[in-house]
């Protein structure tokens, strides 16, 4: 008999102590899982905060290329410069013969004018990194300019930084928001072998960051 309370009590103890232990366990899940569900909103609200960052993003690029278009667009009739818009940054390609006199690199009159326009826009974006590049076409350097550049990359190196100074001096521009980069003859946007071709890859772009910079590039 006293086998059998002992036997009871051991039974009873382990039912309490099963009890108690699954009592535990049901209590670390539903923490576990209230700890994923805040995980679970915390990214969700990340998510919106990204998502309206996203839209106002696009909005304000939208809005920088609606003003470059509105101030150049009689510049692009002329055709003295070409604008474009693609993954959230603007392209402002002006060809050389408005820019720059043949072998110079030194900016005309109305290079500096068309300069002025674009900067007009741009001084209103100071979030926006900008990257001034100088291009080519393929013809070597002419013996006469041999002495001052020894192939087009210095070239259109020493053009991009032409007007990267005269930004910086005309326009007081913050030189922590500009680069500049020559890439020679190899980027061309037209066949080299024709005239129009070359006049077309003689030129030098600016080209307008988004909100992350020219990453996206």
């Amino acid at each position: 008999m006293r086998t059998f309370y002992l036997s009871g009590i051991v039974l009873v103890l382990g039912i309490a102590l099963t009890g108690c232990a699954n009592s535990k366990l049901m209590t670390q899940k539903d923490l576990e899982l209230s700890a994923k569900d805040q995980q679970i909103a915390e990214l969700e609200q990340e998510i919106a905060r990204l998502e309206r960052e996203a839209g106002s993003e696009r909005q304000r690029a939208d809005q920088l290329n609606g003003d470059l278009q509105e101030a150049l667009g009689d510049l692009q009739d002329k055709e003295k410069l070409w604008l474009r818009q693609k993954e959230g940054m603007s392209t402002i390609s002006m060809p050389n013969t408005a820019t720059f006199d043949s072998g110079s690199t030194r900016l005309t009159v109305e290079g500096m004018a068309i300069i002025d326009k674009v900067w007009e826009v741009l001084a209103r974006y100071p979030d926006r990194e900008i990257l001034i590049e100088g291009h080519t076409d393929n013809v070597p350097i002419a013996s006469e300019f041999k002495d001052r550049f020894a192939t087009n990359w210095e070239l259109s190196t020493a053009r991009a930084l032409a007007v990267l100074y005269y930004v910086r001096d005309k326009h007081n521009a913050d030189p922590k928001r500009m680069s500049a980069v020559g890439c020679g003859e190899h980027r061309p946007v037209a066949d080299n072998s024709g005239l129009e071709g070359r006049a077309k890859n003689r030129r030098v772009v600016i080209v307008v960051g988004g909100q992350n910079g020219l990453a996206a590039k």
